[in-house]
């Protein structure tokens, strides 16, 4: 880019000529995900025959949306949330679109659990997690692999192979958890008790550059025990205990080259496919609803955000356009029985005084978006249980008198 001459004021930076410009826009508009995505969606949706409505839309209303967002953002230097609200309030749910075309890592994930000297709970359970949602259940009570999903029923209908196999190696490492925690009870002189083997393994996904993922490890008695390095294709102890299993493991190069393969290239393969059959659960987003609540007049007022897929998000408080930091409890992400995920920030209030309320703003973030969801620090909007609304447990509303009326 070049600069306009020096004339005392500062002016804007100019492109060089039109070509230059465009060649940017397109950079920014196609990352190299898409070059490798692109026919892959057109083998999925119809071959060839996606071509027809894609360049329709293209034409349509991809290309004339571009146009009008890029013309009203430099002519009012707006980002693309301010473009559309400079047009309408009521356009604000356009930039919600940006989120569905952002790139997310994806995630298959197995927990599995053995026990030796617990009552009440089957000796063997194995959950499978796709984007942190389960889609599958094993215990040793039952011995079949239960899906959690609709889509997962789905997957069992057409291919059955597929979960009976999920089935028979669960049944497998069960057997191998109990061989496993009965030597290390006898290596580690452990004769009586409760004793707990977990193992926690899968891969992450790249939907964008590809990149993959994998790890193994193992944790005993509620703590780590051994870990699988996929690069040195080595095991790392993480107790002194289990440093005979790392020289026994690391000796079997066979099994080794089988985890390698299985975590680099079958685990992803089958994110895969649990994705497509599950995308429109699985690879949706949705926003949060965003709530400001206080229990008390002394209490913090927490920002509550519930509702929002996938859980990649952050939130915080902000004073004066800047995070801010002091008084300030962050929460954790937390599910909802829905699948869905929530959580709160509080903002302790008794060194603020009121008239400088108005500087503060709570702010709801995906990972990797730029879009932000603001909400300002305005007593109006707060929602309390003191006062004319309670909120109660399971979600609904109660109306109150206030304290003394």
């Amino acid at each position: 880019m070049g600069k306009a001459e020096d004339s005392g004021v500062e002016e804007r930076p100019k492109w060089d000529n039109k070509v230059q410009y465009l060649l940017t826009c397109i950079g920014f508009a196609v990352g190299i995900g898409n070059v490798w995505c692109f026919p892959y969606l057109c083998q999925i949706y119809g071959g060839g025959a996606f071509l027809i409505p894609y360049l329709i839309a293209l034409v349509f209303e991809g290309l004339p949306l571009l146009y009008l967002e890029l013309a009203i953002g430099q002519r009012f230097r707006m980002g693309s949330i301010g473009v559309w609200n400079s047009i309408s309030p009521l356009l604000g749910g356009v930039v919600p679109i940006n989120l569905l075309c952002s790139a997310v890592k994806h995630s298959l994930k197995y927990f599995l659990t053995a026990t030796s000297g617990v009552t009440n709970i089957p000796e063997f359970v194995g959950l499978t997690m796709v984007n942190e949602v389960q889609m599958g259940y094993y215990d040793s009570n039952i011995n079949i692999m239960a899906p959690k999903q609709d889509w997962m029923r789905d997957l069992m209908k057409e291919n059955p192979q597929h979960i009976e196999g999920n089935a028979q190696k669960c049944f497998g490492i069960h057997q191998f958890f109990i061989a496993y925690i009965n030597d290390l009870k006898q290596r580690l002189n452990q004769t009586g008790g409760a004793h707990i083997l977990q193992k926690m393994s899968g891969c992450e996904w790249d939907d964008e550059t590809g990149e993959v993922i994998g790890f193994s490890q193992y944790g005993y008695d509620g703590e780590d025990f051994i870990v699988l390095d996929l690069q040195t294709l080595t095991w790392t102890a993480t107790r002194q205990q289990a440093f005979t299993t790392k020289l026994r493991w690391d000796a079997d190069k066979a099994k080794l080259e089988y985890d390698k393969n299985y975590y680099i290239h079958e685990c992803p393969d089958r994110l895969k496919m649990y994705l497509q059959f599950g995308r429109s659960s699985l690879q949706r987003t949705d926003l949060p609803s965003v709530s400001l609540l206080q229990k008390t007049p002394s209490s913090p007022v927490s920002c509550h955000a519930t509702g929002f897929y996938p859980d990649r998000a952050m939130m915080y408080w902000r004073k004066d356009g800047e995070e801010h930091h002091e008084d300030v409890d962050h929460g954790e992400i937390l599910p909802n029985h829905d699948g869905s995920f929530q959580i709160s920030v509080d903002l302790i209030l008794s060194s603020v005084a009121p008239e400088d309320w108005r500087r503060y703003d709570c702010v709801f973030h995906f990972s990797g978006v730029e879009d932000v969801i603001v909400t300002k620090l305005d007593k109006a909007q707060i929602r309390t249980n003191w006062g004319k609304t309670e909120i109660r447990c399971d979600g609904s509303l109660k109306t109150n008198a206030r304290p003394g009326s």
